[in-house]
């Protein structure tokens, strides 16, 4: 072969390697979320209070974890509850404002994958 015929096989090479990396993305943040919940199911969480707190199993997805949050947050509001309810320890809006307290700490922590990782691995 002759030097220009070297050459050019050698540019065309080099497109296709470039071409192929292009088409080599970034991964998908879904498939990461994916890996991650796969990863929350396989290391179950030594401690599962935070867990039921929100009434949901150690393996939930995000979105069963944002909608009961949801559904204990309109549950526990203060404002829900009338402050003439008692209860066992008090009045019932004290036990309702200490509940919510509670199911937001747990959801700030459950919310995000790479936090709710943290607590799988702690």
């Amino acid at each position: 072969t002759t030097m220009m015929e070297t050459g050019w096989i050698a540019l065309c090479i080099a497109l296709s390697m470039a071409i192929t990396m292009a088409a080599a993305k970034a991964p998908d943040v879904s498939s990461i979320l994916l890996k991650m919940h796969r990863k929350h199911i396989s290391q179950p969480p030594h401690d599962t209070t935070l867990y039921d707190v929100l009434q949901v199993r150690s393996n939930a997805t995000t979105a069963e974890i944002t909608k009961q949050y949801r559904m204990m947050s309109r549950k526990y509001h203060p404002d829900k509850i009338r402050s003439t309810q008692k209860n066992d320890t008090g009045s019932a809006y004290e036990y309702a404002q200490q509940k919510l307290e509670d199911v937001q700490k747990a959801y700030e922590v459950l919310k995000d994958d790479a936090t709710r990782l943290m607590y799988h691995q702690y």
